[in-house]
């Protein structure tokens, strides 16, 4: 069966109020490496496949849950209208996040799900039932050998769970 597509317009939710309400302790630059991270978790526990699109020039990074690129020349606005286009071509489920309306609207028309930045939000930082954490925070330490690590090793056992490759 095909995973559902979740087109994420990331600098609208990056630069939105819930977001950095929800990471009042970090700047700017490290709340979109926390976004990206939060995404991917989300994305994984999920079982969805995820497209990130920032405005701008980015480096592209895969993983098997999510996809994060930069729109380069275009607006962010623009590759997810394509993206949603090639979706909808291929039969596919699609799910848009975004609160900017001309989104909603056109990459939206078809999605069977439309989320709003501040609904996303709440879905990425809701405590997990079974952890207790909030989703996309690094995984306490479940076993002995786990509480001699670092918080830096298991921050990279945790990219490495999300098929991302290491910092």
């Amino acid at each position: 069966m095909t995973r559902t597509l979740v087109l994420v317009d990331g600098t609208n939710v990056a630069r939105s109020g819930a977001w950095q309400q929800a990471r009042p302790d970090v700047g700017a630059a490290d709340r979109f490496a926390r976004l990206q991270d939060a995404v991917a978790s989300w994305s994984a526990g999920a079982g969805h496949e995820t497209l990130l699109v920032f405005d701008g020039v980015l480096v592209e990074r895969r993983s098997p849950a999510m996809t994060v690129v930069g729109s380069g020349d275009r607006s962010a606005d623009d590759v997810l209208e394509g993206a949603a286009a090639d979706a909808w071509r291929q039969g596919r489920t699609v799910w848009v996040v975004s609160s900017d309306r001309a989104v909603q609207d056109v990459a939206g028309a078809r999605a069977e799900r439309v989320i709003r930045v501040d609904e996303f939000v709440g879905m990425l930082t809701t405590e997990h039932p079974a952890t207790g954490r909030l989703e996309g925070e690094p995984i306490p330490p479940r076993s002995v050998l786990g509480a001699f690590a670092s918080d830096d090793v298991r921050s990279q056992l945790e990219r490495m769970r999300r098929g991302l490759p290491p910092s």
